[in-house]
């Protein structure tokens, strides 16, 4: 079977879910980004372009224009969003071979179903959907034919969580195109081990208790209310150093609100940290907090930093928001959103009962390694295309 997907993700951890599938069947993963050159095994790198990205960033005039055919996509969406959209280009012809399609993006499923319609192509394509709002582009002029198309054309949904799958119902799209497959990571990469005495040393850590946040360091991760979090602690006398791993737009920001706040010698943010550092991290960690909040536009589809955490047997502290509950299951503490009392109130109870954190932690791994593991997520993912092209 010949496979084409279709990506234009700044990482390519997407690709865990297909390992079982590379070893029997024919990939050809389509992007602007070389990962590698030429062919690796069943898999082989095919470049595309994303023409409007360069042409918009040339002067004023073009924006305006992207702008104004924004606006006129309504009007007549076919001829207008292919010049106004971050669109996908490549040789039309090569899909014609495909037996399955699978589209990372909006306009890369717009993209393979314009083209299949156009050209009778005989592939399927699956979607694979992370959106928890109903309707959310649906709004936007630009995007709601897309949408309108994919949820009308696409042959399989394969939703990240099942409140992504209530969401894809609530559009409109028949429950049986929608299968849940769960996004997977190496469980035997992130596994409890002693702490690195290396790092402990080069972080200056003295036996306080260490608290741990991964993610991007953004609005949306809840950062005001673990900050405010840490400064109850810290007027309680707990003795406490809380890492934030990761970086973002805001870093400069909240770096600065923790300095204003006092918080520097116990809130610290370390910037990015390599996945293959990551566990050494983790394994230094008493406690694992993750604060998402709902915005007007976004909530938590996953939680990838979750399901490592839990994979490294970490009790965790962590919000109600958006796909959250359905990931961490009972083998987290969940607390409100934007409630930085109940956070500190979750951290120091944990603190104070090692034995039912370290129950929550052993329960959190066996969840971690049964529904998220790779190996189970990809021989999920091989069972579902071999079905779906064999209709």
């Amino acid at each position: 079977m010949k496979i084409a997907v279709l990506s234009n993700l700044v990482d390519i951890r997407e690709i865990r879910i297909f390992a079982e599938a590379f070893k029997k069947h024919e990939f050809f993963w389509i992007t602007d980004k070389y990962y590698f050159e030429g062919r690796e095994g069943n898999l082989c790198c095919v470049n595309c372009c994303y023409p409007n990205q360069e042409r918009k960033n040339r002067n004023f005039f073009r924006k305006a224009l992207y702008e104004v055919w924004k606006l006129a996509t309504p009007i007549r969406p076919e001829f207008f969003i292919g010049r106004s959209a971050e669109y996908p280009c490549f040789d039309d012809g090569f899909l014609a071979e495909m037996d399955l399609c699978i589209p990372l993006g909006d306009l890369e499923a717009y993209c393979v179903l314009k083209l299949r319609k156009e050209h009778h192509y005989r592939y399927k394509t699956i979607f694979r959907d992370a959106e928890t709002i109903p309707f959310l582009y649906q709004g936007k002029s630009d995007m709601r034919h897309v949408w309108k198309a994919i949820n009308r054309e696409t042959n399989l949904f394969l939703p990240w969580t099942n409140r992504i799958r209530n969401k894809e119902i609530i559009e409109g799209v028949d429950p049986g195109r929608s299968v849940v497959l769960y996004d997977g990571i190496y469980t035997d990469n992130f596994r409890k081990k002693p702490k690195d005495m290396n790092l402990v040393g080069e972080l200056g850590l003295s036996g306080e208790t260490v608290l741990m946040t991964v993610g991007k360091i953004e609005e949306n991760k809840g950062l005001d209310f673990l900050l405010e979090a840490d400064g109850i602690m810290k007027k309680k006398g707990f003795s406490f150093v809380h890492y934030y791993l990761g970086n973002g737009k805001l870093f400069d920001s909240y770096l600065e609100q923790a300095r204003k706040m006092g918080l520097d010698k116990c809130s610290r943010f370390t910037g990015f940290i390599p996945n293959k550092d990551l566990c050494r991290y983790l394994n230094l960690a008493d406690v694992f907090i993750h604060g998402s909040i709902s915005l007007k536009s976004w909530e938590e589809q996953f939680g990838i930093a979750l399901v490592e955490a839990m994979s490294c047997e970490l009790p965790i502290v962590t919000t109600y928001c958006g796909s959250i509950p359905e990931v961490v299951g009972d083998a987290a503490v969940l607390v409100h959103e934007r409630s930085a009392a109940e956070i500190c109130g979750a951290v120091l109870n944990l603190v104070a009962h090692p034995g039912s954190a370290a129950r929550l932690g052993k329960m959190a791994r066996e969840r971690a390694v049964r529904l998220f593991d790779t190996s189970v997520i990809s021989a999920r993912f091989l069972e579902i295309i071999e079905n779906l092209c064999r209709e």
